[in-house]
C-alpha cells in the first residue's frame, strides 16, 4: 500500500493560503495545483460535469475505434489483476474524454458516485489535479495518490496514467488504472505505462494511424 505523499494539512494549507512546501511535493502535482487555483477549479468539488450523450460518445468511440480496438484485448489480459485489486481501467481520448471504462463492480460503483463514467470529460479544468488530466497537460505518465489529488472528491483514489502517443509524439489519448489508496500496488505505473507504449507501437506499426477526435 501506497503512503500519502502529501499531507491532508499540507493539500488544506495550499488550498486556503496559495502556500506549498515545493520541497515535499512531485513538481508536476505543484504545477497542476497552482494550475487549478489560476483557472478557479473547486477543490471541495471535484465530480464531473460534462458528460456526453450517449449519441455523442458513440460518435467518439467510432473514431476512436482503432485504439480500442488494440486496448481493449490488453486490458482485458490485465482483468484478474484489475479485479483482484479493486481497480478500473480506462482508455482516455485527448480531450480527457473517458471513451471505455471496466473494473472490479465495487470500484466502479464509488466511482460513478462522483461521475467517474464513460463520457465524461475528466480534465484539469473539471476536475482539478488527477492523474488523466495531468497527463494531458504534462504530456507524461503520472502518479496521483490521495491528497495529491486537488479535489477532495478524488482524495481516497490512487491513479496510474500514461499518455499514448504516436511514431511522431503526437499525443493520441490515455491509458489510466486507477484504485482505492489502501489497495494501491506499486507496479501499476509500469504496466500502464508498458500499455500505452503498447498500443502505440502497435498502432503506429499498423500503418493506418488514427486520430482521436
Amino acid at each position: 500500500m501506497f503512503e500519502e505523499s502529501v499531507s491532508f494539512r499540507m493539500w488544506k494549507r495550499f488550498v486556503h493560503e496559495g502556500v506549498i512546501d515545493s520541497a515535499r511535493i512531485n513538481k508536476r502535482i505543484s504545477e497542476s495545483w497552482h494550475r487549478c487555483k489560476r483557472n478557479s477549479v473547486n477543490p471541495y468539488a471535484g465530480t464531473g460535469q460534462i458528460v456526453l450523450a450517449a449519441d455523442a460518445l458513440a460518435s467518439k468511440q467510432a473514431n476512436s475505434r482503432l485504439w480500442l480496438e488494440l486496448a481493449s484485448p490488453q486490458i482485458n489480459r490485465l482483468s484478474p489483476f484489475i479485479h483482484d485489486l479493486g481497480m478500473i481501467a480506462l482508455v482516455i481520448d485527448p480531450e480527457g474524454y473517458v471513451l471505455s471504462m471496466q473494473g472490479e463492480k465495487h470500484a466502479l460503483a464509488d466511482a460513478h458516485a462522483i461521475n467517474f463514467v464513460e463520457g465524461v470529460r475528466w480534465t484539469e479544468d473539471e476536475v482539478g489535479t488527477n492523474a488523466i488530466g495531468t497527463a494531458i497537460q504534462a504530456k507524461e505518465a503520472i502518479m496521483i495518490n490521495g491528497t495529491e489529488h486537488y479535489s477532495v472528491a478524488s482524495h481516497r483514489w490512487s491513479c496510474f496514467a500514461a499518455p499514448i502517443h504516436d511514431e511522431k509524439g503526437a499525443l493520441l489519448g490515455v491509458i489510466d488504472v486507477s484504485s482505492y489508496l489502501e489497495r494501491s500496488h506499486p507496479q501499476t505505473m509500469a504496466t500502464v505505462m508498458t500499455l500505452a507504449y503498447s498500443i502505440g507501437r502497435h498502432g503506429s506499426s499498423s500503418g493506418s494511424m488514427m486520430s482521436w477526435n
